[in-house]
């Protein structure tokens, strides 16, 4: 039987041996770069066409959001110019501010952008109540109060329909 020691230095030997043999071996990472870099080199004109492809891609997406980020930026010029046109007509009473706040409003209800159209709707309800226009007013309630992405503006659409005499549901 071997003694204690003696299977201790075999047992070091052959670990040795086991990591010299995989320190000799190539590391995965480096073989896997030099394949990508050989098949990338076979296939030049496939990885131009993909990379131009990434990158115009990437422009087109960037060119998009700038383009979003400006209409949004319109939107919120349109809404705070209406807003300030009503308070023009709150304080003085004008009609050419109220006229003016009435446009803006009614080409914000218009645009499909989920918050802006539905605040628009309840100031373009607002106006039509103050002129007597009470069934335009009332449809643009419920319409804010049914289609309202906002509990706030629900909850203001339905404060609003109260004074028309229907129960807020």
């Amino acid at each position: 039987m071997m003694e204690y020691s003696q299977q201790k230095d075999i047992l070091r030997t052959m670990t040795k041996r086991k990591v010299k043999e995989e320190l000799r071996k190539p590391d995965f990472l480096l073989v896997t770069i030099g394949r990508v870099t050989a098949w990338a080199k076979e296939h030049l004109r496939l990885c131009i066409i993909g990379v131009s492809a990434l990158v115009i891609i990437g422009l087109a997406l960037t060119a998009y959001k700038m383009y979003e980020a400006r209409e949004d930026d319109k939107l919120q010029y349109q809404l705070t110019e209406g807003i300030s046109a009503y308070q023009e007509y709150a304080t003085n009473g004008s009609g050419q501010a109220l006229q003016r706040a009435e446009t803006a409003f009614k080409a914000l209800s218009a645009s499909r952008h989920e918050g802006v159209d539905e605040i628009a709707k309840l100031y373009l309800a607002k106006i039509y109540y103050t002129q007597g226009k009470s069934e335009d007013a009332r449809s643009l309630y419920l319409d804010v109060k049914s289609r309202a992405s906002n509990s706030i503006l629900r909850k203001f659409a339905e404060d609003a329909l109260q004074h028309f005499g229907q129960p807020a549901k």
